[in-house]
């Protein structure tokens, strides 16, 4: 079985001239049709522990633009898997990696880093970034294509800098250069969730504020996966089997995480790692490996 990762599904926007990151509405068709002639879409989730060649398609982060991709699989009789993260929906607030992205596709890298680079607070951060976080997260973005800007912006955001000091940074940046996204037109919102159930596609978890776990103590992994857990199954009036984990890496979590997972009884939790998953992955339920969209973008 081949699972496949989703994020954002748009067409080019002028006022994010920079933001290349993006899978078009057009582009995401054929690309479903390629999957249904090549080896077929799963269409029920009884079929994940004995399937072997199906694809199974997952959206992470619950933005507003995959509801395009909930109405083309229903047209098709197919599902998908949707990731949601609590925080936006409970605190009507962007997530900190999301703002990382409008900053980028806005603004572009150069203007962002001149601007820190007579930021105090970032330059202070930077300073007192831990030794083990330099050695633990020294992968990340090694395998991204990016430009090298753009991966020392989201490296430095979203792995290295405290968490704090990033969300005071970011909110600056975003009153500084006039950006005014709205969280409403971002991301999904309950009634959109409700309508996703309807039309047959399943709610998973993504934690409630989509911050990096293995950074996270035991006790605040537990209340970022639980929180999240017992609002979406409270709003959807449905138990949430799936868990996906925040930027997916296997440095991104721990054995905490995996025994959290246990605890709260889901069945499978996703990563994110360019391979098949192997009747082993299924075995052990907590680490199912996903491609991202653009690997199969030569197929077709």
């Amino acid at each position: 079985m081949k699972i496949v990762m989703y994020h954002y599904i748009r067409n080019f926007n002028r006022k994010l001239p920079f933001f290349k990151n993006f899978l078009a509405e057009k582009e995401f068709i054929k690309q479903v049709k390629f999957f249904q002639k090549d080896k077929g879409i799963i269409k029920n989730l009884n079929e994940i522990k004995n399937n072997k060649d199906k694809y199974l398609l997952t959206f992470d982060d619950g933005l507003k633009e995959q509801i395009f991709a909930a109405k083309t699989l229903a047209k098709k009789g197919l599902t998908g898997i949707f990731f949601i993260p609590s925080l936006p929906i409970l605190e009507k607030k962007f997530l900190d990696v999301h703002k990382i992205q409008i900053l980028l596709a806005k603004l572009g890298p150069k203007k962002i880093i001149q601007y820190l680079s007579k930021n105090k607070l970032y330059k202070m951060s930077i300073k007192n970034i831990k030794k083990k976080d330099m050695i633990k997260f020294s992968k990340a973005y090694s395998y991204n294509k990016d430009k090298e800007l753009n991966i020392l912006f989201k490296k430095n955001m979203n792995y290295l800098i405290d968490s704090v000091n990033r969300s005071q940074i970011l909110d600056e940046m975003f009153i500084k250069f006039k950006i005014t996204e709205s969280v409403d037109k971002y991301y999904m919102n309950v009634s959109d969730l409700i309508y996703l159930k309807r039309l047959g596609m399943k709610i998973g978890c993504h934690s409630h504020s989509h911050n990096i776990l293995s950074k996270m103590s035991k006790k605040n992994q537990l209340n970022e996966i639980s929180k999240s857990k017992k609002f979406l199954e409270n709003k959807i009036k449905k138990k949430i089997d799936f868990f996906c984990f925040p930027y997916g890496r296997k440095y991104s979590y721990n054995e905490d995480t995996l025994k959290i997972l246990k605890k709260n009884k889901f069945k499978y939790a996703f990563s994110v790692e360019a391979r098949d998953v192997t009747m082993l992955d299924l075995k052990k339920k907590y680490e199912l490996p996903r491609y991202d969209t653009n690997f199969f973008k030569k197929n077709y």
